[in-house]
Order: C-alpha cells, then structure tokens, then sequence
C-alpha cells in the first residue's frame, strides 16, 4: 500500500489524505478508514458502520452499526450508551450505575444492593438480605423489613408498624399510639400513659396511670377497679375483692 498525501490515491484504490493539523487518514475502497492522530490516537469506522477510537490515556470506545457505544476508560471503568439515552456505567469496585431516559437512576452495589431514584426526588434502596427502603418526594419513609414487617415514617412524625400477621401500630408525635389488631380488637395508648383496649367483641377497658381501671361492657354495664385489683362499688365505694384478684 502506497500512501498519497491530500487526497491522492494508490493503484489499489486506497486513499490516504493528510489535514492541516496532521491527522492522517485512509480510507480503503470498501468505505472503512482509519485515522491517526498528532497525540498518537486513532479512529475508525468500518464499511458496515461500526467504530472505534483510541484516547491518549489509554481509553478505547467502540461502537456497533447501530450507533451503541461501549468506552472502556484506563482505569478499567467500562461505560455503556445506547442509542435510546440509556447509560450504565460499571466501576473497577463493582458498582454499576445506570442512568435511563426517563431520569430514573439506578446504582447497584457489589454486594448486591441498589438505589434507584426518580426524577421527583423519591428514591427506594434494596438491601442485600432482601429488605428495602423507600423514600417519597414529600419525605415519607417506608422500610420493610425480611420478615415482612413495614414501617412508614411520615413528615407529620407519625410512625405506622405493619406486622406481617395484620397488627398495625400508629405512633403520633405527641406520644400516643394506637395498636390495631386483624379480628378488629385495638389499644390506645395516651401520652400520660392511659391505656384504653377494646376487644373484638365491644368490650372497652381503660388502664389508668394510678393504676385503677374501668371496663365498660357491650350490654352497658361497667366495673371499676382499684390500683389492687378489687372492685370497687356501692355508693360508698367499698372495695370487695374478688377471688384471684384482678
């Protein structure tokens, strides 16, 4: 192969042109070419439309006919864009990184965790043991847990527990919780400390702090208690006690 400096060519139909600046290229009859550059750097381009180029830190990108990039960087970061906008980037540590056309981000580590965050500013982050944490754009946080457990934070400061057998548990800011049961029994809990359950079948008791209690039944009779467990009656209110106690 004989090179022709400025657009001349050799007998076998190859044409080597040189520019300005020194870049040199030839391109063979088939349409392929080849370019070299002052840095030492090259490109190509294949009759069937794939490529490559070489970067002066050692970086190599190559393409497909599609128009599909690959770039592997000096350091060994492997970087991939396709034609629909998807990046994903792949670190020397593992760490993939994907960017899709929708804004979405996802980074998965090598020990198999990931986050993916939305263009909203929400985000959810899976744990290698299976569980995962969400969060949404108003800055509630979800976290469920392997056993099924889901705990929602939410930026009023209530905090919902959701067991995996139904019980639900509601924690205010002010102190206050209610605990909700699946046969529809639940307990309040007041900030002083009063507790008030109620059971499935319309029973209501309420647990003082000074430790009496009153328990008001569905056929609308009620029985009070002292801090001993006895009941208390009578317009005197004399304690009787009962066999056992309370």
């Amino acid at each position: 192969m004989s090179d022709v400096a400025d657009g001349g060519s050799d007998t076998a139909g190859t044409v080597t042109t040189t520019e300005a600046d020194g870049a040199q290229t030839t391109t063979a009859p088939d349409g392929s070419s080849v370019t070299t550059y002052p840095d030492g750097t090259t490109s190509a381009q294949g009759a069937d439309g794939t490529g490559f180029a070489t970067g002066t830190d050692g970086s190599v990108t190559t393409a497909d006919a599609e128009g599909n990039m690959t770039a592997v960087g000096s350091d060994g970061t492997v970087t991939v864009t396709l034609i629909d906008g998807t990046t994903t980037v792949t670190g020397t540590d593992g760490m993939v990184t994907q960017t899709n056309p929708d804004g979405t981000v996802t980074t998965t580590s090598s020990d198999g965790s990931s986050t993916t965050a939305n263009p909203d500013g929400s985000f959810v982050t899976v744990v290698g043991d299976g569980s995962y944490i969400s969060f949404a754009a108003d800055g509630t946080r979800t976290e469920t847990a392997t056993d099924g457990t889901v705990t929602q934070l939410n930026p009023d400061g209530t905090m919902v527990v959701t067991a995996l057998n139904g019980d639900v548990t509601t924690t205010f800011g002010d102190g206050s919780a209610t605990i909700t049961n699946p046969d529809g029994s639940h307990t309040q809990m007041a900030p002083d400390g009063t507790r008030t359950e109620t059971s499935s079948d319309g029973t209501v008791t309420q647990y003082n702090v000074d430790g009496t209690s009153v328990t008001q039944n569905p056929d609308g009779s009620s029985t009070a208690r002292d801090a001993y467990g006895y009941v208390i009656t009578g317009p005197d209110q004399q304690d009787i006690p009962e066999s056992g106690g309370f």
